[in-house]
């Protein structure tokens, strides 16, 4: 297993092959550099301060992806991640967008959904509550 200190710069090119990562509690705020990571097939990016996931349009083998308890607003960015199965949401700021709900339905292998606690479920449960 190999170590890196705070200050040192970590060249991601020999990590090519990883399948999982784990970045969960680490008050991290962007992740771009996963993109590099095109084979991953299970991301843990829970706990942190993520604001957006673009990164992930270029996981496409993805397959589970923790997200819970960060400041995301869209999911749009999710669309290519035709191998997602299971996604967890929970405790973010997503929004009611048309382009959420079209993301949450193209995301066809989808089997396990968490999305508690975010705007887009109150704004759901109104316009569901106003319909009947």
């Amino acid at each position: 297993m190999k170590e890196f200190t705070n200050n040192q710069d970590v060249d991601f090119s020999e990590f090519i092959n990883v399948l999982s990562i784990n970045l969960s509690r680490n008050l991290l705020r962007s992740l771009d550099d996963l993109k590099l990571f095109s084979k991953i097939l299970i991301l843990d990016i829970s706990k942190n301060q993520i604001e957006n996931i673009f990164f992930v349009e270029e996981l496409t083998s993805l397959n589970i992806f923790y997200a819970e308890n960060n400041k995301i607003s869209s999911i749009s960015s999710l669309v290519k991640c035709k191998n997602l199965e299971k996604l967890y949401l929970a405790n973010n700021a997503i929004k009611y967008q048309m382009s959420s709900l079209k993301t949450l339905n193209s995301l066809q292998k989808l089997t396990e959904l968490t999305m508690k606690n975010n705007t887009v479920i109150n704004t759901l449960k109104v316009l569901i509550k106003n319909y009947k």
